[in-house]
Formats: structure tokens, C-alpha cells, sequence
């Protein structure tokens, strides 16, 4: 699969990324590039192979989670650090708010 430079633009669009022309053709080829890898990647011949086998069948390979308790010390530090809030809200982008400013390529 082959992307062109408007599914770049499409592409760097909706992730609400500014790009270049040089760098929408630079994705494009490195995003090419990796997608060929892919349909390399599918002609791999994978019968028989566990698909939820390891490489390491050893133990201790992850550590365990490990519940830190959050003091009133600590919380009042992050809010206090935290560069929008009001009062001991926490403010933060909204997910699918436009950036403020607006450059379509």
C-alpha cells in the first residue's frame, strides 16, 4: 500500500499535526517504507506457532505492581505544580477540541 502526500495531509490533519511539504514527503516515504515491511511481515509462514507463545519462558520477568499510597502532602503538591486549574481541578485539553490556531495544509 502507497500513501500519497494527501492521505499525509489527511493524516496530519486529523492527529492536529503541522507539517511542511518537505516533511509530509518525508513521512510519506518513511510511512511507506514501514507498510512495505508489513506486507513482508505477512507472507511469514506462522502455522503452528503459538500466538500468545514468549521468546523467555523464564520467571520473574515482570515485576509486580506495587500500590504507593498518595499522601495529602503529595496531591497538594501536584496541584500546586500543574500549570491550569482552578481550585483543585485539574485542567487539560479536551480530546477532540481543535487547536487553537488553524493552518490546513
Amino acid at each position: 500500500m502507497k500513501l500519497t502526500t494527501e492521505d499525509v495531509r489527511r493524516l496530519s490533519t486529523l492527529a492536529q499535526m503541522e507539517m511542511t511539504e518537505s516533511e509530509v514527503e518525508s513521512f510519506r516515504g518513511d510511512a511507506d517504507a514501514i507498510l512495505g515491511y508489513v506486507e513482508r511481515l505477512k507472507t511469514v509462514d506462522t502455522d503452528g506457532v503459538d500466538p500468545h507463545g514468549s521468546p523467555s519462558k523464564g520467571e520473574g520477568e515482570w515485576r509486580p505492581d506495587v500500590v504507593v499510597p498518595c499522601t495529602e502532602a503529595v496531591m497538594t503538591e501536584i496541584v500546586k505544580r500543574f500549570p491550569e486549574r482552578e481550585g483543585d481541578l485539574l485542567r487539560t485539553p479536551g480530546i477532540f477540541e481543535r487547536p487553537k490556531k488553524e493552518k490546513p495544509i
